[in-house]
């Protein structure tokens, strides 16, 4: 990861820090943070708010979920499973595994969500 973020109280220690990092590396300042590591960011007069849902709404087109209906509990708690032979295996496991593991970063700050995806 090549990239950085850089918060604080004092704006002339900010510049400082910036010049300091800009005498030895070749950085480039974006500007105010607005979107980083999935997390949404917005600047108003009553502070600074992060949110997901950029993140969830593209995980959802990716995955052509947009139309479902929202459910409190995804997966029923008392279901219990069992390897089944039977079964057709996944056409293609990767987009699963990429799934599931889009699912898993997103429970790091989404506490609600955790049982249903691990």
């Amino acid at each position: 990861m090549d990239d950085i973020v850089l918060t604080g109280n004092s704006a002339a220690e900010m510049a400082q820090i910036k010049n300091i990092l800009h005498s030895n590396f070749r950085v480039k300042d974006l500007g105010a943070l607005k979107y980083f590591l999935g997390l949404e960011i917005n600047h108003s007069a009553d502070g600074i708010y992060v949110s997901q849902c950029k993140y969830c709404l593209e995980l959802l087109a990716d995955f052509g979920m947009m139309g479902c209906k929202p459910c409190s509990t995804p997966m029923d708690s008392s279901l219990r499973l069992h390897q089944d032979d039977s079964s057709d295996l996944l056409d293609d496991p990767l987009s699963y595994r990429h799934l599931v593991g889009r699912l898993v970063y997103l429970t790091t700050t989404r506490p609600n969500i955790v049982f249903a995806t691990q």
